[in-house]
């Protein structure tokens, strides 16, 4: 068996959701006419809106999504997000995270990282806020984990680039859960 047949025996083992993998693919498929339409509304739109190309084209993964057993069973489910600490895990909201993911790597690595997201009983996570107004020299514990921090200190996440002026090129980051 060859590395490239390995592979490919892995990754059909690990994906196992035929039907989304197949949405997936139909999504990206840039000779439909949903995905020329959504290429057209985006055209125009600055790079930091571009994002928005994958909520067009979501639809059928969304629909694909609602009905696999964890999203019927718990349609809103939370998950951190690298902007705004956090947000709904539910099939809307999913579904665009995962083609982008598809469109960047491979449907089969979004289908990897759903299965290993859902596949978690808990993670580890911090939440970065900004607090307009105040410029503390130091850190400074508030409670127990909760800290007061210099915007230089902070952890590099999105609200330490929106801080500091930086331009976002994405509001998360499908590569937290190792994708």
């Amino acid at each position: 068996m060859t590395s490239n047949e390995i592979r490919s025996a892995k990754d059909m083992m690990r994906t196992e959701r035929p039907a989304l993998l197949q949405a997936l693919e139909r999504s990206l498929d840039d000779t439909t006419p949903t995905y020329k339409a959504a290429l057209a509304r985006v055209r125009d739109l600055s790079p930091k809106s571009a994002d928005l190309f994958h909520h067009f084209i979501a639809d059928e993964v969304r629909e694909t999504l609602r009905r696999e057993p964890e999203f019927e069973k718990h349609p809103r489910m939370m998950i951190r997000s690298s902007f705004s600490g956090q947000s709904g895990f539910s099939a809307d909201m999913v579904a665009p995270r995962l083609l982008k993911v598809a469109s960047d790597r491979t449907p089969t690595r979004a289908v990897d990282w759903l299965n290993k997201i859902l596949s978690l009983d808990e993670a580890r996570a911090s939440h970065v806020t900004l607090l307009w107004g105040i410029e503390p020299k130091a850190r400074l514990e508030l409670a127990a984990g909760i800290e007061l921090a210099p915007v230089s200190e902070i952890p590099e996440s999105a609200a330490k680039e929106f801080a500091l002026g930086q331009e976002m090129a994405r509001f998360f980051d499908p590569t937290l859960a190792g994708c």
